[in-house]
């Protein structure tokens, strides 16, 4: 029963492990599943903070693009102004 139970830690570690590789490659993209989330365990609690900070990485993703977004713009005028 131990080696059962330690073989399903080790998989959903080894899953979470590899859903932040693929998250990164991603700009935070994928989800983690929601069965994940669910566990009532401290491997879900966390999977529930890991997504967490990887929305949070995301929001800051959008806004960091959109300032640049917002600078390229502004030398472009300025560019265009001489």
């Amino acid at each position: 029963i131990v080696f059962i139970n330690a073989n399903s830690i080790t998989k959903r570690m080894l899953y979470i492990a590899g859903h932040m590789n693929r998250s990164i490659e991603t700009e935070f993209k994928e989800s983690i599943p929601n069965e994940l989330l669910l566990e009532e365990d401290e491997l879900g609690e966390l999977a529930r903070e890991m997504n967490k900070l990887e929305e949070e990485i995301a929001d800051m993703l959008v806004n960091i693009k959109e300032s640049v977004n917002y600078l390229n713009e502004k030398v472009e005028s300025i560019r265009n102004e001489d």
